[in-house]
């Protein structure tokens, strides 16, 4: 009759259900994480391509006024001669404020009846000097000042801007607006033609109606490596003159790699001094990656560890079954608090998001939206270093129960890890200004033990203070004998009964603690207890309810 028992792992049949609605809500999760991921993606590519775009137009700005105040210095005379030009620029100090400019200098309009005289008079000063290159142009706008005059600026003394389209139009717009005005892409008359460099260059008439001219060169490449300040953008930056992102336009290239557009390039239009600027804005590859994948990652990891725990349970044969179900009482009560501390991040963090597009676009003011984009911002990131807790938690539960719980020894001040400590939770701190602990330091705190533990240690007691100190203020005290380190953390909150002191440090406990309201997992303190256990101390509460709780941790200094 044996033929008529029942298989021994009949009880499989009900895991794959359970793993396979397990998978599926990972995956749901896990897509509106990445979705809502994404949308912090394009708020962030807005705020960072909105201040890069404030960047050059303030630079900007500052060598518009370089020009004015040129243009009054000359209006302040009657007449500025070269060696008066000379001195004006080097009191400007403009090789150590502004390296990026190559040349700055001072033009006029010649007609061409006018050339033989107007030769005849700049060679008595320079000899070799003529107007160049030679065009059958009515009107010459030959460079007759031009400062540092140095061997490479010598180059380009009598250089003909009207001969130059782009540099034309520039100036026929800045005579007709009596204001400044830039070219479009050039290449600089000062380098040489196999080897060019694409550059810009601003123009100032002296009045509307008289024919002289400022300018100012730049080689396009400095010039905008002197604005970003030489330091590693946030966003890869290619900028083009005109509206279109042709390649031939191309007049700046943050990485020098020309990019394809994808769903994170962002392209936006400046106009300055009468010329168009297409910029074109993508994340880099490190931080695009690190925004997109991370949270989701997360989250898929977390949800399908759960679907397997569970799958692994329904599988377990009948003859474990009855072993099993003295746990399942704990672990099905660890599932719930689990699924709700990963659930509420990630509703929060979609409800958050939707609130936020939504308010978004109702906001005009670009300064109030930015701020807006900056809150979510920092929203998400305190949600998604909440999940990352409740992963290391639960790692670490995985490496005490199979005994692989390392630790790395090293001599380490008590003191300073609690000082770090602090100043990680300063964000919590600052929600509760009342709670920030005052601190009682000691003398000789030192010892051989895993920093990053002890850290680990310290930082729970603290979130354990703040979660149930009712917002008053918390006590911290370390101290010291010959061969041991104590520190103390006190609240005046909530309080635990007698009857619970030593239940508080059980796995998935949260005994005597009257919790609604409070998010947690219960493995904070049985973390904590596991790991001042394996570096040969002890820890105890004092405490009753109403009067808040003291934990105490004393550790040998050797271990």
């Amino acid at each position: 009759m044996a033929f008529l028992k029942k298989p021994k792992h009949n009880t499989l049949f009900y895991g794959w259900p359970v793993l396979l609605v397990g998978t599926l809500i990972t995956m749901a999760f896990t897509y509106y994480s990445y979705v809502s991921v994404v949308n912090e993606n394009h708020l962030r590519l807005d705020y960072d391509s909105d201040e890069i775009v404030k960047q050059i137009e303030y630079k900007m700005n500052q060598y518009e006024e370089l020009l004015l105040q040129t243009r009054g210095f000359f209006r302040s005379s009657d007449v500025v001669t070269r060696k008066e030009f000379a001195r004006y620029v080097e009191n400007l100090n403009m090789r150590q404020r502004h390296p990026e400019i190559q040349a700055i200098g001072f033009g006029i309009r010649v007609k061409t009846s006018e050339i033989p005289a107007h030769l005849k008079e700049m060679r008595k000063t320079i000899p070799s000097y003529t107007i160049w290159p030679e065009t059958l142009h009515e009107e010459k706008y030959p460079l007759v000042y031009l400062e540092p005059f140095d061997e490479i600026n010598q180059k380009v003394l009598g250089y003909d801007s009207y001969s130059e389209r782009h540099r034309r139009d520039a100036i026929l717009r800045a005579f007709e607006t009596d204001g400044t005005t830039i070219t479009s892409k050039v290449f600089l008359a000062q380098d040489d033609i196999r080897f060019p460099h694409p550059g810009l260059v601003l123009y100032l008439p002296f009045i509307k109606t008289a024919p002289e001219y400022f300018y100012i060169a730049f080689r396009a490449e400095t010039l905008f490596k002197t604005i970003f300040n030489g330091k590693e953008l946030p966003l890869d930056v290619e900028i083009f003159t005109g509206t279109s992102p042709d390649p031939d336009s191309l007049i700046y290239n943050h990485d020098g790699k020309f990019h394809k557009n994808d769903r994170y390039t962002s392209l936006k239009t400046i106009q300055l001094y009468g010329q168009k600027f297409l910029i074109k804005f993508q994340p880099t590859a490190l931080t695009k990656n690190k925004s997109v994948y991370k949270a989701p990652g997360i989250v898929f990891v977390i949800g399908m560890a759960f679907a397997l725990l569970i799958f692994r349970i329904f599988g377990l044969t009948k003859k474990s079954q009855i072993e099993l179900s003295e746990a399942l009482e704990s672990r099905d009560e660890f599932i719930s608090i689990a699924s709700h501390e990963l659930k509420t991040p990630l509703t929060a963090i979609k409800l958050h998001t939707q609130m936020v597009k939504r308010n978004a676009s109702k906001i005009e003011d670009p300064e109030a939206r930015k701020k807006l984009y900056v809150d979510h911002i920092d929203h998400t990131e305190i949600l998604s270093q909440r999940l990352e807790r409740l992963v290391d938690d639960m790692l670490d539960i995985s490496r005490i129960k199979t005994g692989r719980l390392s630790i790395f020894k090293e001599l380490v001040d008590m003191n300073k890890i609690l000082d770090e400590a602090i100043t990680r939770l300063k964000d919590q701190f600052r929600v509760i200004p009342e709670a920030k602990p005052s601190v009682n330091y000691g003398i000789n705190t030192t010892g051989i033990w895993d920093k990053h533990r002890i850290d680990q240690v310290i930082t729970n007691l603290l979130t354990n203070a703040i979660k149930y100190g009712e917002g008053k203020a918390i006590e911290v005290t370390t101290s010291s004998t010959p061969t041991t380190v104590k520190i103390s953390v006190k609240d005046h909150g909530i309080g635990i009964a007698p009857e619970f002191h030593d239940k508080i440090f059980d796995r998935f406990e949260r005994a005597g603690i009257n919790s609604k309201g409070i998010s947690g997992l219960g493995l904070g303190l049985y973390i904590t207890h596991q790991i001042v256990q394996i570096h040969g101390g002890t820890i105890s509460v004092e405490s009753r309810p109403g009067e808040g709780s003291t934990f105490i941790v004393e550790l040998p200094k050797t271990c």
